[in-house]
């Protein structure tokens, strides 16, 4: 885990300010060198404006970024006009240019992909958001593994995992606390997305203590509910918090958990997934359904205000 706060420190932090600081500071010597460095730099800054998960350092610090190397692009590019189109590089140099290209082309392919997972015409599942009073993040979700780690699992490739904000846009007080308590999204109102029957529960599991998980019981305390021809479950729910039972017929818009953190997880959040299908095996083994919340296709870095 410390070395994936590392490089999520790295990758949205430290980069960032190296590229925006170095705009602001160097000079270029061509017009040439001008173009390639601003639309590198850009091209790194969009994919981590679009991929990354901001909801550990804040959701707002995105914009941040994009407005400040927006006012370092302009002071890099004043001297334009002064500038000659090309200066034959010195032959140390020329390995300067490549890396930077290298940069602009790996960066932009990325960019394309990412925008392509903000959409797709995939049949779906209409369903009610099923958390209420506060600001949710979606951490993984959309049409690709770029923003949904849950991508490749055919069952599980629309999947969501939601988590809360604090009015910082952090998901919780502190980098990675061990508390529960100390994230948002624990022990909040859960609320059925849908009018059907409930299924399957579970709900003996504890609630596992950060950084520690279930490798055994991955969805941990949960619920499926069955509405027409799918199956929805939500998942990490919190011990012993599940309110419906078995074979209850429920409403969309009931209250029936409470968000945990067991299972599968390493911090508090709520999963959820739909599939095709009426049988249980179906849930992690069957065709994986495309949720539409509220109208909304949600992927990461979306917003739910409840």
């Amino acid at each position: 885990m410390l070395f994936s706060i590392s490089v999520l420190l790295a990758t949205h932090l430290i980069v960032p300010i190296i590229f925006i600081v170095s705009l602001w500071i160097d000079f270029p010597k061509s017009q040439i060198e001008l173009f390639m460095t601003i639309w590198s730099y850009g091209s790194y800054i969009l994919f981590i404006f679009l991929v990354g998960n901001w909801s550990w350092f804040g959701y707002y610090l995105r914009y941040l970024f994009l407005f400040l190397f927006a006012i370092a692009t302009i002071k890099y590019a004043l001297s334009f006009t002064i500038l000659p189109l090309w200066l034959n590089p010195e032959l140390n140099q020329w390995s300067d240019l490549l890396a930077v290209g290298f940069v602009l082309i790996f960066f932009m392919f990325l960019n394309l992909k990412a925008f392509k997972a903000h959409s797709t015409f995939e049949p779906s599942i209409s369903l009610s958001f099923p958390l209420k009073q506060g600001t949710y993040y979606v951490a993984h979700g959309g049409n690709s593994s770029l923003v949904n780690s849950h991508y490749k699992n055919q069952a599980q490739r629309f999947a969501l995992d939601i988590v809360k904000l604090n009015l910082w846009g952090i998901r919780a007080r502190g980098l990675y606390p061990s508390e529960l308590n100390r994230y948002e999204i624990f022990d909040n109102e859960l609320y059925s997305p849908c009018d059907g029957e409930i299924v399957n529960i579970t709900n003996e599991l504890p609630d596992n203590i950060p950084p520690l998980k279930d490798d055994i019981n991955l969805a941990g305390n949960k619920i499926v509910i069955k509405t027409d021809n799918y199956l929805v479950v939500l998942a990490h729910i919190r011990i012993s918090s599940i309110i419906v039972t078995q074979g209850e017929l429920i409403n969309k818009g009931q209250l029936i958990a409470k968000v945990g953190n067991s299972g599968n997880t390493t911090e508090p959040h709520l999963h959820i997934h739909a599939v095709q299908g009426e049988q249980l095996e179906d849930l992690f083994h069957g065709i994986g359904v495309l949720i539409i919340f509220d109208g909304r296709f949600l992927v990461r870095n979306s917003l739910v205000k409840a």
